[in-house]
């Protein structure tokens, strides 16, 4: 008969050390998504790691994962197997499986953040950060300072309010519409004319539309 150890198997080890600790260990990570919903592992398994292989075998490939069919219940040798995470996607709980988008109403209007942060010319993750915070429609347009600085850039209020125009080359626009006509972010746009407002620069030149920066990660 094999011998497994955590030597001659150790990915199948790490598997067995990780299971059991996530169900039975409160101080775990994972304890809250495992042991706290019930999930246990045999008295078989738990004890021994022999075990453990016995039943399972080792991995087929390095891509394999130790995965419960029924995802609701516990460890035992009916309910596992060895299996990819393609197929592990597909066995989620119907908990993990639902996913509410959620909407955000602002000026009478409910809209997805990904439509809000279109229409702000702004990313969807600094849009979501300003509802969350409690922004109103208001200030997620620049037209009203925010409703505090914790957490936001301290160069903020050096920002010129996104309904008040502004002078760039010869023309005058929003600051809206200047981003827009150069594809750039409001918030690139909004930073670099701070930049030159505190540095004495009221007029503003047409650099402040040029692309932003993009790196190349160099091949060693």
């Amino acid at each position: 008969m094999v011998t497994y150890t955590s030597k001659n198997s150790r990915s199948e080890w790490n598997s067995w050390n990780a299971m059991r600790h996530r169900c039975h260990n409160p101080n775990n990570p994972g304890f809250e998504w495992y042991g706290k919903r019930g999930i246990t592992v045999c008295e078989r398994w738990r004890k021994s790691f022999q075990h453990f292989v016995e039943d399972m075998g080792t991995k087929p490939g390095p891509d394999y994962s130790l995965d419960r069919i029924d995802n609701d219940g516990p460890y035992t040798p009916e309910n596992c197997r060895w299996a990819t995470r393609a197929v592990q996607a597909k066995n989620r709980s119907k908990k993990n499986r639902t996913y509410v988008r959620r909407n955000y109403t602002f000026d009478g209007r409910t809209e997805s953040a990904q439509a809000w942060a279109k229409e702000l010319n702004c990313s969807v993750g600094g849009f979501r950060y300003r509802a969350n915070k409690g922004w109103n429609y208001l200030q997620l347009i620049g037209a009203a300072p925010p409703p505090s600085r914790s957490g936001w850039s301290m160069a903020f209020n050096q920002y010129p309010r996104n309904s008040i125009p502004v002078t760039i080359g010869t023309r005058t626009m929003l600051p809206k519409e200047w981003a827009i006509q150069a594809a750039i972010p409001l918030d690139t746009l909004n930073a670099r004319i701070a930049k030159l407002q505190r540095m004495g620069i009221t007029k503003i030149p047409t650099d402040v539309l040029r692309p932003p920066r993009t790196y190349t990660r160099r091949k060693r």
